[in-house]
């Protein structure tokens, strides 16, 4: 005996077997959407073709970059076998009268490469000026040769 199905029997085999099928694209958009917002909004600064020269308000300090070198800086045997690649960052500050931070970005056709934070004391013989001599690891990209337009370094008291 041979079975014929009608458009009802295949509608109700078809409804028998239908299971709700949740599309996953939403829910991972959004979260995506939102993480790029936040992790993408703050604007790059532009590299300046002056010299690096940051003029001292309300607690920042005046900081002038002299050079930017790319350099190998001593490795620990525990993670490299050979030197880790950096941007020296040689740079002035001036008005110093006691403790500093200086926060030094590396920058490379608009973009931050690379970033540090350093902590430094006040000059010695009761100068108010002070050079200091700075390694940022991590550059992306690697290292490239540069000039003091590729640093912007920003003091302040603490």
């Amino acid at each position: 005996m041979r079975h014929e199905w009608g458009t009802r029997g295949l509608f109700r085999l078809a409804r028998r077997y239908h299971r709700p099928v949740i599309r996953s694209w939403p829910l991972l958009a959004i979260p995506l959407i939102v993480g790029g917002l936040f992790a993408g909004c703050s604007p790059t600064p532009v590299s300046s073709k002056s010299s690096s020269l940051f003029p001292a308000t309300s607690g920042n300090l005046p900081a002038n970059v002299t050079s930017v070198t790319a350099t190998l800086e001593p490795y620990n045997p525990q993670f490299a076998n050979q030197g880790i690649p950096a941007e020296q960052v040689n740079f002035t500050v001036s008005s110093v009268t006691g403790y500093f931070s200086c926060k030094i970005d590396v920058v490379r056709s608009g973009r931050i490469v690379g970033t540090t934070t350093a902590t430094m004391g006040p000059p010695s013989g009761g100068s108010g000026s002070v050079t200091e001599t700075v390694p940022v690891e991590g550059i992306k990209g690697g290292t490239f040769a540069g000039n003091p337009s590729n640093a912007h370094v920003a003091c302040r008291a603490t």
